[in-house]
């Protein structure tokens, strides 16, 4: 599930995320700073869960 969900953050880039890493059950997600962590989950909260 992990790894669906790392290559549909892949396909629809952000030029915050510098890449994912999946592997069964986690998914790392690499912001481009810590300053932009915020933006990144916004980000992430807006194209996962309202799916926009």
């Amino acid at each position: 599930c992990a790894g669906t969900v790392g290559e549909f953050i892949d396909v629809k880039p952000h030029p915050d995320i510098l890449g994912t890493v999946a592997g069964d059950n986690t998914l790392l997600i690499v912001p481009s700073s810590v300053k932009k962590t915020l933006e990144v989950l916004r980000y992430l909260k807006h194209i996962l869960i309202e799916g926009r």
